[in-house]
């Protein structure tokens, strides 16, 4: 009588992919920029890489980018982590972190960041568009250059931005528009303008409108 191993062989098969699948298993040292795994299958790596770099992208928000290093002769995996540094916070329904590399993403919420109030759905990991991180990018070096103490950014359904200052003054810009040259305006209006006044609208070439 001849035996059939096939089944048998198939399932040990399946149990074999589900255990290398099954991420939980791993044994995860984690630092601020790189995870390290132990005790790493060779054939875990090469068939599996994308179910790991999935798991990491859910676990660690702030994860934007992933380099796999794996040391074959330890069977051990360093992982270099590229992270985004927050700048501040960004809110529609719900309030993200927006990184540095304009990446918005959800950790643990601190209110020590500036924050911006959208008109507009902000997601999730995801990117905010790259004219308004243009824009955000260079209020802010301006503001901390010249002591210009903003409370907080709005972004208007028209994406134009509304910068509010510590003393609630409002600035318009577009940031579609030349920001350097709305940021030349500006300086120059609060360098020889001395009268109350409540808002700044920058956004019209070649002019500059308040009251």
């Amino acid at each position: 009588m001849e035996l059939n191993y096939t089944p048998f062989l198939f399932f040990l098969l399946l149990i074999f992919i589900f255990y290398l699948g099954n991420l939980n298993f791993l044994k995860i040292n984690s630092s601020d920029n790189r995870l390290n795994i132990k005790n790493l299958s060779i054939l875990y790596y090469i068939f599996f890489r994308k179910n790991l770099a999935q798991k990491i992208f859910e676990t660690y928000d702030s994860v934007i980018k992933i380099k796999f290093k794996p040391n074959f002769l330890n069977f051990s995996l360093n992982i270099d982590l590229e992270k985004e540094d927050p700048v501040a916070i960004i809110c529609s329904t719900d309030c993200f972190y927006l990184g540095s590399h304009s990446y918005i993403y959800k950790d643990s919420i601190e209110n020590k960041y500036l924050p911006i109030f959208s008109q507009l759905e902000i997601l999730k990991n995801s990117y905010l568009d790259p004219t308004l991180t243009n824009a955000f990018s260079k209020i802010f070096e301006y503001s901390n250059l010249n002591s210009l103490i903003l409370r907080q950014a709005e972004i208007l359904s028209n994406k134009d931005i509304k910068i509010i200052t510590s003393d609630n003054k409002e600035i318009l810009f577009d940031p579609n528009k030349n920001i350097d040259e709305q940021l030349k305006k500006l300086g120059y209006f609060l360098t020889n303008y001395k009268n109350p006044y409540n808002r700044i609208d920058l956004r019209i070439p070649g002019k500059l409108y308040f009251k």
